[in-house]
């Protein structure tokens, strides 16, 4: 569809389809290169719905911003399609599934806690399940015994005999005091929570069994665990590692019914460990599965975890290089341990090393050559690492990194999406080993940093056809094919990993990303862009020729202008403050609702097409003196003074904030006079001279009405206004024009200047 014939919404209805504030298109356009580019249309920038729709497809929505009708999993283009009314196209993405049970009855079981959950009381959630699961007597007798304020007191003797139990029948040393209090405050009293895991669990069990091949109990505690890391943000990343990263690194390595021993030397709640005996359905009953962890209350975590997916796995206190010993060897190894962490004082001098000591500041290289060597024969690992360990010039890391290249150590590496944890956006590779052969062979490299989905808060995934496309190509160099896709994979000799200094950096290695569709996409966006930006070239050369005509009486206005009246702002219109915070708190607005106006969407002389803060009806309706109408001014009371805006007829009714003024024009002087006189250089400096305050400055109303004003005749404003206006939307256009001729200079420079690599040439 050609813009030409397309529908064409602006920014306010991108807001407004899509049921987010006017803020989120904003960012939406910022932050990503894909969000469709708007064209200007009588001056206006407005957006072709379809690509919009296109561009919303498959993004989620927020569980907390869902409506009353919308589904757990709906995305945001089909919310957008039903208030446009847009019909999906029909080789589009199918509508989403609905939330899996235990997905649905984990979220249900954290609406009904009291508080914020803490990590601790991740724990105890988890104990609870187990214990309803693993020990239904005990379970029941609490159930019974427990009262309003005995019952947390009751579960922690509980708690210690259950433990004592555990590692006394596994000869084990297990953690037999409780994570911490729990307090009635924060998550309510013990028998309300017991059945609370009750109703969650008949949620989960009245419905057919997970596809996933978990028990029911430990669907329900994987759930939980992924939703709290959701809600939690960085705040998580130290206690879970994404699943979709779990998935991807389990199903690459593809454990079989001959992997009897698997080990995770820092297994936080045991995720990979519990993936991986997922694929395996069943353990066998001679299997050893080992984790690892210094933190007591998530290795008390990850044993219920594995003892809820039915494996004896043992979780031993510490990290690897507190253990006695380390003789024991195994067949598949996962880890995502802390990254570039300081090792403890004498861990470098005291051990041997396969291939060099690491430097004390770094335990990057310490932890992959601990998995390397724990590694049995046919034995293969995945190590979640940061960028900067294939990139280290460090003289130990790179001598070590380059030693287990040459020993046949290093497999694979993949370059994973940025923003996979919560709250960073570091960048990380999997980096798949092997138990070295003593012989180097080819590395295969994928680049995997364009895939993922955006997800809520900023979080990227790595859907089930992503992570596909990553399994099928390390598959195919597995059976000995040759892989070279541009852009995405590429198997490298190791001639040319010396060449390179032995870095493993996959984007070095698979070369650009631009293939001939893509170019011939690059294409289309430059004409698009050309043809806009002639356009904007048409546009302008108009609007010089109207700003001519409309300024060339001006000489003489300044002629007239010793008979104009000077009046105070206070004669010239009616002056408003706006509601104080007390009024009109900040823990009340939200983001649907009457419409607030901020001093940050003053821009330009407008204000913005929607603002992201509202408050309820209700609210609004008991301050009607703060309501705006067509042609009232407000303007901002500090930090930028002489931020002015006029209000639209799509703005009456909407709410103006404590930071701002608001200016009701009486006869005598036209609005859009006022409002430019207003963000003159004069005025400014008048405004900033008398501005009072010691932390912020600001101008009172009473100041403000002080304002001199010139007046010329009724006749003379709107002259000036019209001339001024002109003005106003050639620099606009001016502005429109530079970002366009920008975006074209860089979309030229995308299709120009490809470097081919010679040695990806000669293939």
């Amino acid at each position: 569809m050609s813009y030409s014939d397309a529908i064409l919404i602006s920014r306010a209805d991108v807001a407004r389809c899509a049921g987010v504030g006017r803020a989120a298109v904003t960012n939406w356009e910022r932050r990503y290169d894909d969000f469709p580019r708007p064209v200007l249309d009588r001056d206006r920038q407005l957006f072709n719905a379809v690509a919009v729709a296109a561009w919303l497809d498959g993004r989620r929505i927020p569980t907390n911003l869902l409506r009353n009708d919308e589904s757990d999993g709906q995305d945001y283009g089909t919310r957008f399609r039903r208030t446009l009314g847009l019909s999906r196209p029909t080789d589009s993405t199918p509508p989403p599934q609905p939330m899996p049970a235990a997905s649905r009855a984990a979220q249900w079981l954290l609406d009904r806690l009291d508080g914020p959950i803490q990590p601790n009381d991740v724990t105890w959630l988890a104990f609870l399940i187990y214990l309803r699961t693993q020990r239904p007597q005990i379970w029941s007798d609490v159930k019974t015994r427990a009262g309003d304020k005995q019952g947390w007191h009751l579960l922690e003797d509980v708690w210690r005999r259950t433990m004592a139990a555990e590692a006394s029948s596994r000869d084990m040393s297990a953690p037999t005091d409780p994570p911490g209090d729990i307090t009635i405050d924060r998550l309510g009293p013990a028998k309300t929570i017991m059945h609370i895991i009750d109703e969650a669990h008949c949620l989960l069990e009245n419905e057919s069994r997970p596809t996933s091949g978990r028990p029911p109990s430990a669907e329900l505690l994987v759930n939980l665990m992924e939703k709290y890391a959701q809600a939690q943000g960085r705040r998580a990343q130290e206690y879970f590692t994404p699943r979709g990263i779990v998935k991807l690194t389990v199903d690459v390595l593809a454990p079989s019914a001959a992997t009897t021993r698997m080990y995770d030397p820092f297994c936080r709640t045991g995720e990979f460990l519990d993936e991986a005996a997922t694929r395996l359905a069943s353990a066998p009953h001679e299997s050893l599965i080992l984790g690892q962890n210094p933190n007591r209350s998530l290795r008390s975590l990850a044993q219920m975890n594995l003892r809820l997916h039915g494996l004896d796995a043992l979780v031993d206190d510490g990290y690897w290089w507190d253990a006695q010993t380390q003789d024991q060897q195994y067949d598949l190894i996962f880890t995502n341990p802390p990254f570039n962490m300081r090792l403890p004082e004498g861990v470098v001098e005291t051990r041997s090393w396969l291939y060099g000591p690491p430097p004390t500041h770094n335990g990057n290289f310490a932890w992959l050559q601990h998995v390397v060597s724990r590694l049995g024969p046919g034995g293969r690992a995945g190590v979640i690492m940061p960028n900067n360990a294939g990139l280290s010039t460090n003289i130990r890391e790179h001598t070590i990194r380059a030693a287990m290249i040459e020993d046949g150590a290093v497999e694979c590496v993949i370059g994973l999406p940025s923003r996979l944890f919560a709250g960073t956006s570091i960048s990380v590779s999997l980096w798949l080993l092997r138990k070295p052969s003593g012989t180097p062979g080819n590395v295969l490299f994928i680049d995997a940093t364009e895939l993922g989905t955006n997800a809520a808060r900023g979080v990227r995934t790595l859907p089930a056809n992503d992570a596909g496309r990553i399994i099928a190509v390390h598959d195919r160099w597995r059976r000995g094919e040759p892989v070279s896709e541009l852009g995405f994979a590429r198997s490298v000799s190791i001639a040319e990993l010396r060449v390179s200094d032995h870095a493993l950096n996959p984007a070095a290695y698979v070369g650009p990303s631009l293939s001939v569709s893509d170019q011939l996409s690059e294409h289309a966006r430059t004409a698009e862009l050309l043809q806009h930006s002639s356009a904007l070239m048409k546009r302008l050369h108009l609007l010089d020729d109207e700003v001519r005509q409309l300024t060339a009486p001006l000489d003489a206005t300044r002629r007239l202008e010793t008979s104009w009246r000077t009046l105070p702002l206070g004669e010239l219109c009616v002056l408003k403050a706006g509601p104080s915070g007390s009024e009109l708190r900040a823990d009340v607005q939200r983001q649907n609702g009457i419409r607030i106006v901020l001093p940050k969407h003053l821009r330009n002389g407008f204000i913005a097409d929607t603002a992201p803060t509202a408050v309820s009806e209700e609210l609004a309706r008991r301050l009607p003196g703060y309501r705006l109408e067509v042609d009232d001014l407000v303007v901002a009371r500090t930090v930028e003074f002489g931020r002015v805006a006029r209000v639209s007829p799509e703005q009456q009714g909407w709410l103006f904030s404590a930071g701002l003024i608001r200016l009701r024009t009486k006869d005598g002087i036209l609005p859009s006079y006022l409002a430019h006189a207003l963000a003159s250089p004069v005025s400014r400096e008048w405004m900033k001279r008398h501005a009072t305050g010691t932390v912020v400055t600001a101008i009172t109303i009473t100041t403000l009405a002080k304002l001199p004003v010139a007046v010329p005749s009724l006749e003379e404003q709107e002259r000036l206004s019209i001339a001024l206006e002109a003005i106003t939307a050639q620099v606009r256009v001016h502005a429109e024009l530079a970002n366009i001729t920008q975006s074209l200079l860089d979309t030229l420079a995308q299709t120009l200047f490809i470097v081919h690599d010679s040695r990806q040439a000669n293939e």
